[in-house]
């Protein structure tokens, strides 16, 4: 059975470029407001870093986009402030430092 041009499966197919869309519409998958980028950080860098994100904040401003823009932000001179960061272990708590 063919389905007509309206028909609310095919309207959701052509929606996305064929992707399924996210249950509620708000932001269907793999439409988002900026292309994702890739990088390869070393993993125990990484982790520390997703702890001191955690230890820093409330999950608003804390995170790990927000960290990596400012600092791209700081990096190409867009601003002089580079985010705040946890103490180093061993001053009164903090995140523990790598080999490097």
């Amino acid at each position: 059975m063919e389905r007509p041009e309206w028909h609310s499966t095919n309207v959701a197919a052509s929606l996305d470029r064929g992707n399924p869309l996210c249950e509620d519409f708000a932001m269907p998958a793999g439409v988002h407001l900026r292309r994702a980028r890739t990088y390869r950080p070393d993993p125990d860098v990484y982790e520390r870093a997703k702890a001191a994100v955690e230890a820093m904040g409330d999950g608003k401003e804390a995170t790990m986009t927000a960290y990596i823009n400012a600092f791209l932000r700081w990096l190409v001179h867009d601003t002089d402030e580079l985010p705040p960061r946890p103490p180093k272990a061993g001053s009164g708590g903090g995140i523990p430092q790598g080999d490097g």
